[in-house]
């Protein structure tokens, strides 16, 4: 076989691999993550050092290189601390953080997708205190981000991949890695009822909490 067609053939070849019909290139999935967090201020709210959160995420896959995908996504985060602080205070701590990042897959089965993601975000986060009938509310927001490995676990049926069709399946995925943040800073003031005249207060250092920990997620996808 002469080289110029080899060559020709191969190229024809790439270009149907890396240019093949983008099916079922958009993901909505919903998360519940089990976050470990290391600095141990999460203590001074008065629950444990765990953190569960929701997320909901929409990714869309923008680009097949030979065997592989690459997935841009974006998502909201929201999770809760409830706790006693010295049999005096009652804590509650809300967090919500809205990400967008990559995802890196390589298909080894069509029910099988192994994948890295990372990402950045920002969190808002706020710790309300409660003492009798008083209460105490501060607010603080930080940078985040994350670095995880995982795998897709999907349903590969016949009649959701029919020629000609787009792709339609679903799937469950679990993931681990690492997630990252700059410190959340609280100084707590007194919240006044908006009718009542009350003197200025000076906030209440709270301290500065980091998210920074090992983090472990597992949840459902529907690919369409």
């Amino acid at each position: 076989m002469k080289p110029g067609l080899l060559v020709a053939m191969a190229t024809v070849s790439f270009w149907s691999v890396t240019t093949r019909p983008a099916l079922a290139a958009n993901e909505l999935s919903i998360r519940v993550s089990q976050q470990f967090v290391t600095d141990r201020a999460i203590l001074t709210t008065g629950g444990s050092s765990d953190l569960v959160q929701a997320e909901f995420n929409y990714a869309g896959r923008v680009w097949r290189p030979w065997r592989g995908e690459l997935w841009i996504e974006g998502g909201w985060t929201i999770g809760q601390w409830r706790g006693t602080l010295h049999q005096a205070f009652d804590t509650n701590l809300v967090l919500q953080q809205l990400t967008v990042g990559a995802r890196a897959a390589l298909p080894i089965r069509p029910w099988m997708v192994p994948h890295l993601r990372a990402g950045l975000g920002a969190a808002v986060g706020h710790l309300g205190l409660r003492a009798g009938g008083d209460d105490v509310g501060a607010w603080s927001g930080a940078l985040t981000g994350y670095l995880l490995a995982g795998v897709e676990l999907l349903l590969p049926r016949p009649w959701m991949y029919a020629r000609g069709r787009g792709r339609f399946t679903a799937g469950l995925v679990v993931e681990g890695g690492y997630a990252l943040s700059t410190k959340l800073r609280f100084t707590a003031r007194p919240e006044a009822p908006p009718d009542s005249l009350a003197i200025a207060q000076s906030g209440v250092d709270l301290g500065a909490l980091s998210l920074n920990g090992p983090v472990l997620r597992i949840g459902a996808l529907l690919r369409f």
